[in-house]
């Protein structure tokens, strides 16, 4: 198993901005998912409440046994339902999500504890 595929599939990123102005978040984005190991890497600049067709591309070109990998949530989705459809379509193609960072603050006085990284990731699994 290579770092850009899973058991059986392949890690695919995508990333979001809602301005042009956010070009160097972008960038940061891209460059934590590719260290992530994945070998797609879709990017847009959109607004959360628009079209967003690149996201509706990588939806349709993952496939089962990929990992769908993004930065943080809401990067994704633009609320908690519409998350939940995604993970539902997702779960539907046999296709798995990876978020790298939640957003989780831990104290800078303490080491994480072993085996933890310093910002907690998740993984959704299809069932």
């Amino acid at each position: 198993m290579t770092a850009t595929t899973t058991s059986t599939g392949h890690l695919i990123g995508y990333g979001r901005t809602s301005t042009v102005e956010q070009e160097a978040g972008l960038e940061a984005q891209r460059r934590d998912l590719e260290a992530a190991g994945c070998q797609k890497v879709f990017t847009e600049r959109a607004s959360s409440v628009g079209d967003r067709p690149v996201l509706a591309r990588a939806l349709e070109y993952v496939r089962e046994g990929d990992t769908l990998v993004v930065t943080k949530i809401d990067r994704l989705a633009r609320s908690t339902i519409h998350l939940w459809e995604i993970v539902r379509d997702l779960n539907d193609k046999g296709v798995n999500l990876r978020v790298l960072s939640l957003g989780a603050r831990r104290s800078t006085r303490a080491s994480p504890p072993i085996g933890l990284s310093s910002t907690p990731s998740l993984d959704i699994c299809p069932v």
